[in-house]
C-alpha cells in the first residue's frame, strides 16, 4: 500500500533514495576522472606519411612534454612529435636524392619515443627486435635536441632499415659509426639547418633549396670544370673539417674503420667526425660512388667484419685494405696541403708522366755485350726484363707518381691514380713468386690495362696541346703512332 507521502518512512526513504543516487553519480564522476588522468598519461602516437616512422610523445608545454616553446636553445629544436614525423620523411628525402635512389620500399619501422623533460644532452638510445612483421627499431631522444644530433639519430635509423633488410637472424646488423656520421656530416653540410624544421616553419612537403641542388650536381660539373663556381662551392663544404685537421692528427684508415673508444671522446671525437665526412665526400667522388656505398650498407648482414663489406663493394677501387689505406693517406695529404687552384696545369703534368712512363733501362742484349741504355716504357719492361729489375724500376716510379696526383688538375689526377694503381698491383700480386702461368696471365692483363691508359693519354695530350696553327702532318701522326706502339714485344713487321 501506497505511504503517505509526509509519513516519517516515506521521508527517510526519499533520503535514503537520494543519497544512494547521488553516491552513484560521484563513483560515476570519480570513475571517469581517473580514467581521463589514466588516459592523460598515455602520449599520443604519430605516423609519418610514409608510415615507416612513428613519434610519440607530449606537445611542448603539457605536463611530460618537452619546455615551452620560448625556452628552446640555441641550434637545438623541440620536438613536437607531429613535427618529428614531418622532419624523417624530410631526411630521409634528402638522403634518397644523396645515394642518387629513385625509390626505395623500407621493411622496418623506426619508432622515437620523445622523454619531453630529460637533459638535451642524454645519450640518444637504439633498441631493435625482430617481429612476425620483420624488424621494429625504436630511438628514444631527449624534448629538445641538438640539430646535428637528430640528423645523425635518424640517419641511423634509415641506416637499420637499409642494412636488416637481409637479416634474418635475431642480432640486429649495427651500422660502422664512420658511415652514420660521413653521410649525416654531408646532409648537414649541403642543406644545412634547413634539412629539418622546428615548430614555426613549414613541415610538409620537401623544399627543396636550389642552391643545394646545384650542389649535388657539381660532382659531374667537376669533371667538365674543374676550377668552375659550382667545383669550389662544394669543396668549400668541407672547411670546418679542413681547419680542424689542420690543427689535429688525423685518423688512419683503421682507426676510421674500427675506432677505439678514445676516439669518441673530446677533441678525438671531433677529429674522427671531421676525417668521416672527408672519407665520406671522397667516397661519393669515385665513379658510381653512390651505388657502391648503397652495395656496402646491403652487405653489411654478410660479414662479422664491416671492413671486408666495404672493400667488396669497393673491389674495383681497392683490391685490398692496404690500397685503401694508401689511398686514404693520398686523399688526406692532397685535403690537408693543395688548394684546387694551385695544381699544375694539363701540359705541364701531362709532360711531366711522359717523363715518369718512359724509364731509361740498363740493359744487355748479350752475356759479353756492353751494358747500354734503353729508353723503355712500362709494357715493355714487364715483358723484356727480369721481375726484380722491374720492381727496382716501378717502385720510384709509383712514389713519383704520388707527387704528381697530388698536383695534377682534378681530371688528369686520376688518369695518374689509375696508372699507379695498376703498377702497384702488379707488384703486389707477382713478387716473382707466383708460377708460368698466373704471371703471364698478370703480365697479359697489366699490359692491356696500361695500352688503355695510354690511349687516354693521349687523347688528353691531343686535347691540350691542339696546335691549330700547324698543317696536318702524316709525319706527325705517324710519330704518335710510334710513340703508341714503339717497343711493345710487336715483332718487325708489326712495327713496319
Amino acid at each position: 500500500p501506497r505511504l503517505p507521502s509526509k509519513t516519517p518512512s516515506a521521508i527517510l526513504i526519499r533520503i535514503c533514495a537520494f543519497l544512494l543516487v547521488g553516491w552513484c553519480s560521484a563513483s560515476a564522476a570519480n570513475t571517469v576522472n581517473q580514467l581521463r588522468a589514466r588516459l592523460g598519461k598515455v602520449p599520443p602516437v604519430y605516423t609519418s606519411a610514409s608510415q615507416q616512422f612513428m613519434a610519440i610523445g607530449f606537445e611542448p608545454g603539457a605536463p611530460g612534454g618537452p619546455p615551452d616553446r620560448s625556452m628552446i636553445r640555441a641550434n637545438h629544436v623541440q620536438l613536437d612529435p607531429a613535427v618529428l614525423v614531418a622532419n624523417c620523411e624530410r631526411v630521409r628525402s634528402y638522403f634518397m636524392l644523396l645515394m642518387r635512389q629513385q625509390t626505395d620500399k623500407w621493411e622496418s619501422t623506426v619508432t622515437f619515443r620523445i622523454v619531453g623533460r630529460a637533459d638535451p644532452n642524454m645519450e640518444i638510445g637504439v633498441r631493435g627486435g625482430r617481429s612476425s612483421h620483420g624488424w621494429r627499431f625504436t630511438i628514444t631522444v631527449p624534448g629538445q635536441v641538438e640539430r646535428k644530433r637528430l640528423v645523425r639519430a635518424i640517419v641511423r635509423g634509415i641506416l637499420l632499415d637499409i642494412a636488416n633488410r637481409g637479416n634474418n637472424t635475431l642480432v640486429v646488423t649495427e651500422i660502422p659509426l664512420w658511415i652514420q656520421e660521413g653521410i649525416s656530416a654531408r646532409l648537414c653540410a649541403l642543406w644545412g639547418d634547413s634539412i629539418t624544421s622546428s615548430i614555426n616553419h613549414q613541415v610538409f612537403g620537401l623544399d627543396v633549396n636550389p642552391r643545394a641542388m646545384e650542389l649535388q650536381g657539381a660532382k659531374v660539373v667537376a669533371h667538365r670544370a674543374p676550377n668552375s663556381v659550382v667545383d669550389q662551392t662544394y669543396r668549400d663544404l668541407l672547411g670546418p673539417e679542413r681547419r680542424h685537421l689542420d690543427l689535429f692528427q688525423p685518423l688512419g684508415f683503421t682507426d676510421l674503420q674500427h675506432p677505439l673508444p678514445g676516439h669518441l671522446v673530446g677533441s678525438r671525437w671531433r677529429t674522427f667526425q671531421a676525417c668521416s665526412h672527408v672519407f665520406m665526400a671522397q667516397l661519393l667522388d669515385l665513379n658510381e660512388g653512390e651505388k657502391k656505398l648503397w652495395k656496402t650498407i646491403e652487405a653489411l648482414p654478410r660479414y662479422r667484419n664491416a671492413q671486408f663489406a666495404f672493400l667488396e663493394a669497393f673491389k674495383t677501387e681497392f683490391a685490398s685494405a692496404l690500397a685503401a689505406d694508401q689511398w686514404w693517406s693520398v686523399v688526406l695529404v692532397d685535403f690537408k696541403t693543395r688548394d684546387p687552384s694551385m695544381r699544375w696545369d694539363e701540359k705541364r703534368s701531362l709532360a711531366r708522366l711522359k717523363d715518369i712512363l718512359y724509364t731509361p733501362v740498363t740493359i744487355r742484349t748479350s752475356s759479353n755485350s756492353v751494358p747500354v741504355v734503353k729508353e723503355m716504357i712500362f709494357q715493355q719492361l714487364i715483358l723484356e726484363t727480369p721481375f726484380e729489375q722491374q720492381r727496382a724500376i716501378i717502385t720510384p716510379a709509383i712514389a713519383k707518381l704520388v707527387i704528381m696526383q697530388l698536383n695534377a688538375r682534378a681530371d688528369l689526377a686520376k688518369l695518374i691514380r689509375d696508372y699507379r694503381e695498376t703498377l702497384a698491383n702488379y707488384l703486389q700480386r707477382n713478387n716473382g713468386r707466383i708460377d708460368s702461368s698466373a704471371a703471364k696471365l698478370l703480365k697479359k692483363n697489366t699490359i692491356e690495362q696500361l695500352d688503355l691508359l695510354d690511349g687516354i693519354r693521349f687523347d688528353m695530350k691531343l686535347v691540350a696541346s691542339p696546335e691549330p696553327e700547324r698543317e696536318f702532318s702524316l709525319n706527325r701522326v705517324e710519330r704518335m703512332l710510334n710513340d703508341a706502339i714503339e717497343n711493345r714485344g710487336a715483332s718487325g713487321s708489326e712495327k713496319k
